[in-house]
């Protein structure tokens, strides 16, 4: 887990972890990463179907193109 410029081991899967999380305020962007919507700041295209998802702090991460798709449902 990456939070507040610090880095946590957590013994969960990522799937139980996502099960626990808000799901109003976090979203499972690709198979390896969930990200805080709150700390979107730009989506921006990455190829034809598949977006690159800017995080507060300069992170930047292409979400899977099922994920690009809720992505921009929810953009609208």
């Amino acid at each position: 887990v990456h939070a507040h410029g610090r880095r946590y081991l957590v013994y969960l899967t990522l799937g139980e972890f996502e099960r626990r999380l808000d799901p109003d305020r976090f979203m499972r962007i690709h198979r390896s990463h969930i990200v805080n919507l709150d700390c979107v700041t730009a989506l921006v295209p990455f190829d034809a179907t598949r977006l690159q998802v800017e995080l507060r702090g300069g992170t930047s991460i292409v979400a899977s193109r099922a994920a690009s798709r809720e992505l921009r449902r929810l953009a609208v």
